[in-house]
């Protein structure tokens, strides 16, 4: 990712390390920070309640620090949100109201409060390879109305190319430059640290093209299964892989102890990188949830007692360089997403505008919840409008 690439060139590097998280309800709430001296991301991860620091400090608040460059002092998140105008204020923000309620002048004022979009994928514009009805519509239609488009997604099992092959071909209108993926992100973050180990990989030929691309070396992915019992595994198949400085895992079906194993093990050497491409839990269908790259991370996490850094949403480092370099301003955004602990959760970290669609993971019946919180880390997660589908919304248009 952009963002990542430049920061790296900077004298002083940052990286940032989470103090503590709260969790509700299986959602990651609160993110701290501290100085690091040799790396730069920025890293969350899923604990339990409270979680004790690197420092073996305690805090509840939720902070970031600034990542200092030789061209800019960067800020990873702003304390508040920036102010919308007063009227959309008082209408939307963080209200969660149904745009398909409100009177048509009001959705028309709404669609022209924001100039660019960022919408997730999965569960927002298409489930797999089949497309969400409207979605294509509407964010084609997105950009014949001059509005800045982006597709970020924590989906880390296709390279940025593929992401964009699979787009064009389910009919939208975008360049490889505006889709923002982890696994892209990840190996940009590795190569802008000159990093010239071999990198142990849980995840998916979508990471280790990418690597491939920026010449850094990996383990191979798939099946890595237990053979015998635990004393013959160790004693008769057990054979870590040499050089290796990082750890980098995403999602991955064929996630094993074999490969917890290994992974532990490397991470025992704490110049060893632990990097993870998102940590979203689970993604439910009916009759099953399937776990997410979540899953796998807090696995490694608890076994090798150590945090990793995380690329994805809801951490801001993943769409700051937008910012940065003004291509897009915060107030006059839109975040669209399905899962409110990432991509609305971002959208708030960032300051943008969000809308929330029912055709994914959280719905308003988990809205609703949160509104009778008086948590206020819950009430991050409420969006400011919702629709059932993103398509709902070419009616306005």
């Amino acid at each position: 990712m952009l963002l990542l690439a430049r920061i790296i060139k900077s004298q002083q590097q940052w990286s940032i390390i989470p103090v503590i998280q709260m969790r509700k309800n299986g959602i990651v709430l609160k993110y701290t920070s501290r100085n690091f001296e040799n790396s730069c991301a920025y890293s969350s991860s899923r604990s339990s309640d409270t979680t004790k620091s690197s420092s073996d400090n305690w805090t509840g608040n939720r902070k970031f620090s600034v990542l200092k460059g030789s061209d800019f002092d960067l800020s990873c998140a702003p304390a508040e949100r920036p102010n919308l105008s007063a009227d959309l204020n008082k209408m939307f923000r963080q209200s969660a109201v149904n745009l398909l309620e409100q009177p048509r002048d009001k959705v028309t004022q709404w669609l022209d409060s924001f100039d660019a979009v960022i919408t997730d994928c999965d569960g927002v514009l298409w489930v797999y390879s089949n497309i969400i009805e409207g979605s294509v519509e509407t964010m084609n239609r997105f950009k014949e109305l001059g509005k800045k488009i982006f597709f970020c997604t924590n989906n880390s099992t296709k390279t940025r190319t593929e992401l964009l092959e699979k787009a064009v071909f389910l009919g939208f209108s975008i360049e490889e430059d505006s889709i923002i993926s982890t696994a892209h992100s990840a190996a940009a973050y590795l190569k802008n640290r000159n990093f010239n180990k071999k990198v142990y990989v849980i995840g998916t030929t979508g990471i280790t093209r990418e690597l491939d691309s920026v010449g850094i070396d990996h383990t191979p992915v798939g099946p890595d299964v237990m053979e015998g019992t635990l004393q013959q595994y160790l004693s008769q198949h057990f054979k870590p892989e040499e050089n290796i400085g990082a750890v980098l895992i995403g999602f991955d079906e064929h996630f094993s102890f074999p490969k917890m194993t290994k992974a532990a093990s490397y991470l025992s050497d704490p110049d060893c990188l632990f990097i993870a491409t998102n940590t979203d839990e689970r993604f439910p269908m009916p009759n099953l949830v399937i776990p997410g790259t979540g899953s796998f991370v807090r696995a490694i996490q608890t076994c090798a007692e150590r945090e990793p850094l995380v690329i994805g949403k809801p951490n801001p480092g993943i769409c700051e360089w937008l910012i940065k370099r003004n291509v897009i301003n915060p107030a006059r955004t839109l975040m669209i997403g399905d899962r409110c602990n990432t991509d609305v959760l971002l959208g708030y970290n960032c300051g943008f505008q969000t809308l929330l669609v029912g055709t994914g993971i959280h719905h308003l019946n988990d809205v609703a919840e949160w509104q009778s919180s008086t948590d206020p880390e819950l009430k991050k997660l409420i969006p400011d409008v919702y629709l059932p589908k993103l398509g709902d919304l070419l009616q306005f248009m």
